[in-house]
């Protein structure tokens, strides 16, 4: 008897790379801020800091421009990731 096995593969998550060009007005000049997201099959998200070994964000001393940079981009992402769930939710009406 032959017995076929089914492999089964489920996406859990999918990463991304949220970069932001911003002026810091402290130090005149254009920098580029990079953080990753992920979006977890549950609708929910992880954001970490792009290099960093704590995988964790601490903003300390840090320029206000910066931060608020980061802050666009978190905001910016968790919206993406709530705008998609709002796509594939199915309003059909078919009973």
């Amino acid at each position: 008897m032959n017995q076929q096995n089914e492999v089964d593969i489920k996406k859990q998550s999918t990463d991304y790379d949220v970069e932001l060009v911003y002026y810091s007005d402290l130090k005149c000049e254009n920098y580029n801020a990079k953080i990753i997201g992920t979006d977890w099959h549950d609708g929910r998200i992880s954001l970490k800091p792009w290099h960093s070994a704590t995988k964790e964000f601490c903003f300390m001393n840090s320029d206000p421009d910066r931060v608020v940079a980061i802050a666009k981009m978190m905001i910016a992402f968790a919206q993406m990731v709530k705008d998609e769930a709002k796509k594939s939710i199915d309003t059909s009406t078919n009973a």
